[in-house]
């Protein structure tokens, strides 16, 4: 995702340039610049613009910062730290799945004992 497609995602949600400016907190003036000029916005205002859209902002960042890459030594830092992103978002995904799972599992078995305790007192 380039920025200009990440303008256009929180523009999609917010329904101006002007309340993704609000949503975030900055002017809409440096929206505006970063639409027309392509001026890279901080990190910061991309990571909010990320979660405005429900996105990662660490996975976001290293993509916007991907895009916008002038030399091959910056695309291959970002492009490994993208990766990275990508693979701790999945991880993390996997381990939340994991969990509940098994809280799921082991408070389904609690409710099924404690009624079965409850019938027998």
């Amino acid at each position: 995702m380039n920025q200009t497609e990440l303008l256009d995602a929180c523009k999609a949600v917010t329904h101006s340039d002007y309340a993704t400016a609000k949503a975030v907190g900055v002017d809409k003036q440096r929206i505006s610049k970063a639409r027309k000029t392509g001026s890279i916005l901080k990190d910061e205002v991309l990571g909010q613009m990320a979660e405005l859209i429900e996105r990662d902002p660490w996975q976001t960042i290293c993509e916007v910062r991907l895009a916008n890459a002038k030399s091959l030594k910056e695309r291959k830092v970002w492009r490994r730290w993208a990766g990275a992103a990508a693979l701790c978002i999945g991880v993390g995904l996997a381990y939340a799945s994991a969990y509940q799972s098994t809280a799921y599992a082991k408070s389904d078995a609690s409710s099924i004992y404690i009624m079965h305790s409850k019938g027998r007192g």
